[in-house]
C-alpha cells in the first residue's frame, strides 16, 4: 500500500518496517530511488498489512498479528500501540487487512475513530485517544476476509466478502459517546441496513460516493465485473452494460434513521412472537 503525506511517499507491505521516500529523493534525476530510513524505531514484530493517514496527525499501520500503531507522521515516533489480540477475537486469527478513519468523529475523545477489518470477518471500533477497542462485532461469518468503505458523513459503514456478499450497517449511536434514546443501552453492534448479494465472486473493492445529495456504492469484483448500488440494495447498473442509466433519472431511497430501522425490527419481532403463540395454541 502506498500513501501520499507530508513532503512523503510511504510504502508498507510484507515487511516489518516503513518505507519512505522523501521530496528531496523524489526530485531525484535517478531512474531507481533507494527508500530513506523511518525516524521511528521499528515497532511491529510481523509484516505490515495496511495503512492509513489522515492529516496532519494521524498516521496507523497495522501488521499480520494484529497490532496496530498509531504514528505521529511529523516526528514519525510511535504515539501508542494498539493490540487486537487482547479482544474477544482473540481465539481467532486477528490480521488486520484495512482500516478506515471516521474523520466526522476525530476530535470527540469518547467516540471510536478508527475501524479496522480482516480476516473471519471481524470489525472492530478503536478510540485513537485512549488506544481502547470500544466495540467489535462479526459483520460476515464464516469467511476468509472482508473489506469496507464509509460516507463521507460516517453514518454508512459498507461491508462486502469474498463470497461477495454486502452488507450496509448504519454506525450512528455506535461507539461514538453518545445514545441514541435516554436510558437506552449502548448498542453492542451497528444497525443493519441491508444484505444482500452483490456479486457472483469476491468482492475486492468497496467505495462509497455522493452525487448531489444521493449516496452511491461502488463494487469491483474479481468476476471483472464493476457495479453501482443504492444503499438499500437496489442494483443501479453494471458498468460496461449496453442499457445506460441516468443517475438523476432514478429514485433512490433515502437512508433511514437508526431509530426507525429499529422500531421496524421491533415490530416484526412483535409480529413473529404474535403468530407463534397463535399456532402454539392451535
Amino acid at each position: 500500500q502506498v500513501l501520499c503525506i507530508k513532503r512523503r511517499v510511504i510504502a508498507v507491505g510484507w515487511e516489518r518496517d516503513i518505507c519512505v521516500f522523501r521530496d528531496k529523493q523524489l526530485m531525484s534525476s535517478d531512474f531507481n530511488i533507494t527508500p530513506d530510513e523511518w525516524s521511528g524505531r521499528r515497532e511491529h514484530s510481523e509484516d505490515i498489512m495496511c495503512a492509513v493517514y489522515h492529516a496532519p496527525g494521524y498516521l496507523a499501520t497495522a501488521s499480520a498479528n494484529g497490532e496496530i500503531v498509531l504514528w505521529n507522521p511529523n516526528s514519525e515516533n510511535k504515539i501508542m500501540k494498539l493490540d487486537s489480540r487482547s479482544s474477544q477475537a482473540m481465539k481467532t486469527q486477528s490480521t488486520v487487512e484495512m482500516m478506515l478513519i471516521l474523520e466526522a468523529r476525530l476530535e470527540n475523545p469518547e467516540a471510536a475513530s478508527l475501524v479496522t477489518c480482516g480476516q473471519n470477518g471481524w470489525v472492530r471500533f478503536w478510540n485513537v485517544h485512549t488506544g481502547s477497542c470500544e466495540g467489535e462485532f462479526v459483520a460476515h461469518p464464516n469467511v476468509d476476509s472482508i473489506t469496507m468503505a464509509v460516507d463521507a458523513d460516517n453514518y454508512l459503514l459498507v461491508t462486502a466478502d469474498t463470497s461477495g456478499e454486502m452488507k450496509t450497517w448504519l454506525i450512528e449511536g455506535f461507539c461514538d459517546g453518545t445514545v441514541l434514546e435516554e436510558d437506552a443501552e449502548p448498542l453492542l453492534k451497528p444497525v443493519m441496513y441491508r444484505s444482500w448479494t452483490g456479486h457472483g465472486e469476491c468482492i475486492t473493492e468497496v467505495e462509497v460516493c455522493v452525487r448531489g445529495n444521493r449516496v452511491v456504492i461502488v463494487t469491483a469484483s474479481s468476476d471483472c465485473s464493476l457495479k453501482l448500488w443504492a444503499p438499500d440494495g437496489m442494483c443501479i447498473g453494471t458498468f460496461g452494460q449496453e442499457e445506460h442509466w441516468k443517475l438523476e433519472s432514478i429514485e433512490i431511497a433515502p437512508i433511514p434513521s437508526v431509530q426507525s430501522v429499529l422500531a421496524e425490527l421491533q415490530k416484526e419481532e412483535s409480529i413473529i412472537s404474535e403468530v407463534t403463540e397463535e399456532e402454539g395454541f392451535e
